[in-house]
């Protein structure tokens, strides 16, 4: 799981929480 976080770039990773947030609830979001 850390190792895939890594190879992911860091603006990927927020931009994939931004767009979960859209569909799941704020609380949800870590």
């Amino acid at each position: 799981m850390g190792d895939a976080a890594k190879e992911v770039p860091l603006g990927a990773h927020v931009r994939s929480i931004t767009q979960r947030a859209q569909f799941e609830p704020p609380q949800v979001a870590h």
